[in-house]
């Protein structure tokens, strides 16, 4: 399934596995490296990568980000790109998923971990001292639109995050869908015309 023109097509990738993911523990900004099954998946995730006919490579400059495109792209130069990071999780991050309610409140995380019902309510939500889902959100569709344009012959992949790459395609589709929760090294296929974008479909490394 590709793109009709004028549509480009582009990818959001997401980072392998770190100690914190399999801990549960809220990553966001904090710059954790990938562990040695994050490592594993990022090599797996290149055959489908190149499958894919990727041109170009950006990611986070996080660690867990930049490490899975290095290992997944190692046929292409990676650049680095801050506002392709994680939603800031302000004083969430580095506290246990298990944690939070009793930290911030039953309400508020009620709201932060919104469905399609909540959506638009929702969009202004954020954990003390961290960015907003919308805040979020546009930083990334703003940093996939310049990169675009930037390289309209390109198509190109940017490794980010998981829970950012969910903003992202809820607010693209209006809906929630389990698949939006993506697994570590997920794929996200969408197209872009102008600065709109549209889901295709999603991979996982069991496809």
């Amino acid at each position: 399934m590709t793109c009709s023109p004028p549509m480009r097509t582009f990818y959001l990738i997401r980072h392998g596995e770190t100690d914190w993911n399999r801990q549960e523990i809220m990553q966001g900004h904090t710059n954790i490296p990938l562990n040695e099954t994050g490592l594993a998946q990022a090599r797996r995730l290149s055959s489908l990568v190149l499958s894919l006919g990727v041109d170009m490579a950006i990611s986070s400059d996080l660690d867990r980000a930049h490490q899975t495109a290095l290992a997944a792209l190692p046929f292409l130069e990676v650049a680095k790109d801050p506002r392709l990071r994680e939603i800031h999780l302000g004083e969430a991050e580095g506290v246990p998923r298990g944690e939070l309610e009793a930290r911030f409140g039953a309400e508020l995380m009620k709201k932060w971990y919104f469905s399609e019902a909540a959506a638009a309510a929702a969009e202004e939500v954020r954990l003390p001292g961290g960015e907003s889902h919308s805040e979020a959100r546009v930083r990334l569709h703003r940093c996939i639109v310049e990169w675009v344009n930037k390289y309209p012959g390109q198509r190109l992949a940017f490794v980010t995050h998981g829970m950012i790459m969910r903003l992202l395609a809820q607010h693209t589709t209006g809906q929630f869908r389990p698949e939006y929760r993506a697994p570590n090294c997920s794929v996200f296929e969408f197209c872009i015309e102008r600065e709109t974008l549209k889901l295709r479909q999603i991979f996982h490394l069991s496809d």
